[in-house]
């Protein structure tokens, strides 16, 4: 199976509605990381790999968003790299608004392109780092990114709303345990973290997504 067809049969198994114009986003997105890697480093992988592990894993979470948030919400990918997860994302979520906060100026420039290319008007792009943004989000992706330590949650809580919550797509479960081992009983107290399970197809490989919010775990 090419790549091509392997994107397509890993959207179709997704479970919800991905229109003709959707699929020839995602098509042009892929054909966007391919040209560009070369030069510009963007993921460590090609072919299968590329669709499996990146495209397809970043997409598996939109169930889960789509379910937390209204439409119109907007949502920040941090540290948004080729756009994974959130150009997959604004593809499947064309209601809500997006920004790809990333401080290089090379995958700025790729993003930008890849946003023109594929006709996705509800995304922008943000060349700094997350700490220096000044907007207040519904929610904050983050994927490949740092370990979710003390000062990282710190941080991405001074870009949410009140209400707004962290997305942060991790792999084991068992990893994850020891990633948020620092939490204490009364940080338990001031936070809800929830861990969801995702299924991407064609990966035989344990994917989650740890939701943290404030407030008490119920």
């Amino acid at each position: 199976m090419s790549p091509a067809e392997l994107l397509d049969a890993g959207l179709a198994r997704l479970g919800f509605p991905v229109s003709t114009e959707q699929h020839e986003r995602f098509h042009t997105y892929l054909s966007e990381i391919k040209m560009w890697n070369p030069t510009h480093g963007l993921v460590h992988a090609t072919g299968a790999d590329l669709v499996t592990r990146h495209v397809l894993d970043s997409a598996a979470g939109a169930p889960i968003l789509l379910r937390e948030l209204s439409p119109g919400s907007r949502i920040i990918d941090a540290g948004s790299g080729a756009g994974l997860p959130g150009v997959p994302l604004a593809i499947l979520m064309p209601e809500h608004r997006f920004i790809l906060v990333e401080r290089s100026a090379r995958r700025v420039g790729f993003l930008r392109n890849a946003l023109a290319a594929c006709r996705i008007r509800n995304a922008t792009v943000s060349e700094e780092q997350i700490e220096d943004v000044d907007v207040r989000a519904d929610a904050v992706t983050c994927r490949a990114y740092h370990p979710l330590t003390p000062d990282l949650l710190e941080v991405f809580t001074r870009v949410l709303k009140k209400d707004g919550f962290i997305a942060a797509y991790k792999g084991s479960l068992a990893r994850i345990q020891t990633e948020v081992g620092w939490m204490t009983d009364s940080m338990k107290e001031n936070l809800r973290v929830s861990i969801e399970s995702i299924e991407v197809p064609g990966l035989d490989e344990e994917r989650h997504m740890v939701v943290i919010r404030r407030g008490r775990e119920v």
